[in-house]
């Protein structure tokens, strides 16, 4: 009898020692929904990021559109509405942005047949420095359609 014993005492402990612990299961389980979930997180942490920084990303890819050299005084908010609406006639005004500093470019959002447009000027000169466009929802879709 006490070899029945130690030969099912060996294969007890055989078994142990194959059979994985339900912390090292979990450990393993553990890690495969990291190994799953993070580049989620990853992509969440660069476009969080972007969009966190936005107005200072922002302002160095249109720098040659907000800043100005001062000379003299500045246009009137009236002056500079004119300008646009004599550039663009067919559109409407819908916001006007004075510069916060006097190296800075006023902004005047129109509404126009090809959607929202922004006109950045020159409150000294009146000069229009460029122009960015806004796209809407459909439009995104619709160009996405045409690419693909």
């Amino acid at each position: 009898m006490d070899v029945a014993k130690s030969t099912s005492g060996d294969s007890n402990k055989q078994m142990n020692e194959t059979k994985p612990s339900l912390y090292q299961v979990i450990w393993r389980w553990h890690f495969y929904a990291g190994v799953i979930v993070a580049p989620f997180l990853i992509i969440l942490a660069v476009t969080g990021g972007i969009y966190l920084f936005k107005p200072q990303i922002e302002q160095t890819l249109y720098q040659q559109y907000n800043e100005v050299t001062p000379t003299g005084d500045r246009l009137s908010p009236d002056e500079q509405l004119e300008m646009v609406h004599e550039q663009y006639p067919d559109s409407v005004i819908t916001a006007y942005r004075p510069g916060e500093s006097s190296t800075r470019s006023s902004e005047v959002t129109l509404s126009t047949v090809n959607g929202p447009l922004t006109v950045f000027l020159d409150p000294y000169t009146g000069e229009q420095l460029g122009t960015l466009e806004h796209f809407t929802q459909p439009e995104r879709e619709s160009r996405s359609r045409s690419w693909g």
